[in-house]
């Protein structure tokens, strides 16, 4: 038996919007500490706040 995606559309919403909520509310919180942190492989700390906002951007480019 083949599901139906449109009957799981309302879901996967929510749950985006759910990651969003949550985003911000991180992105909020750490948008004024001077948390830093490395990337893997690499040896430059940066912002934990520009970690976050890369994120979000990638979230964009997936059509979130």
């Amino acid at each position: 038996m083949e599901l139906d995606d449109s009957l799981y559309a309302p879901y996967r919403d929510a749950e985006i919007e759910l990651l969003w909520a949550r985003l911000n509310a991180l992105e909020k919180r750490v948008n004024d500490s001077k948390i830093m942190m490395k990337r893997p492989g690499e040896s430059i700390y940066e912002r934990l706040v520009d970690v976050v906002c890369d994120h979000e951007e990638r979230l964009n480019s997936l059509g979130g």
